[in-house]
């Protein structure tokens, strides 16, 4: 076993570890870093059974500031020619409504979208705000109107099926406010 600490920097991170050649992965994560302690700060863990596959974890509700740490070990039964990985924790880029992506509205008398974006909630975290698909994990895109109307359209796959709320503010902090929208 190999370990790796990290700082939360925000409340949901995905953990990735790949492994190389014949590597199987397995990734436990632990909200404390005492050995007599690891049994109840265990928050979850995940493996790959792919030779050269990544073991993904999402973990929600972490705390800002505090420190967390992995168990990074073979989930193999036999030893591995290749004993080498790969770790990349990734943070969520648009998971608040203060780190909305701007999308730019396609002209008007255009039928066809002329600036998709590509959205991810898979490592986003969930939120209070009252929407349609309440405590779901979600991400935020914003837009200025350029017309009195505008057709909005997400196209999801055959795993994901979205769901999409529009609110109106004067500021992104408002949008936490059912009150304001």
């Amino acid at each position: 076993d190999l370990w790796y600490s990290f700082t939360a920097t925000n409340i949901t991170h995905q953990i990735r570890v790949t492994g190389n050649g014949d590597f199987k992965p397995s990734v436990t994560l632990y909200n404390t870093g005492l050995c007599s302690s690891l049994g109840t700060g265990y928050l979850q863990c995940v493996s790959s059974d792919d030779p050269g596959g990544t073991a993904t974890l999402t973990q929600r509700n972490l705390v800002i500031g505090e420190k967390y740490y992995l168990k990074i070990s073979y989930a193999g039964t036999t030893e591995p020619v290749n004993q080498t990985f790969d770790v990349c924790i990734l943070t969520p880029l648009n998971d608040e409504p203060c780190d909305a992506i701007e999308i730019t509205p396609t002209a008007a008398g255009v039928n066809v979208c002329t600036n998709p974006v590509n959205g991810d909630v898979q490592v986003a975290s969930f939120n209070n705000i009252v929407t349609c698909t309440p405590n779901n994990p979600d991400v935020w895109f914003k837009f200025t109107a350029t017309s009195t109307s505008h057709i909005i359209s997400i196209t999801g796959n055959s795993l994901f099926a979205p769901a999409f709320a529009v609110f109106t503010a004067s500021n992104c902090a408002d949008v936490a406010n059912p009150a304001i929208n």
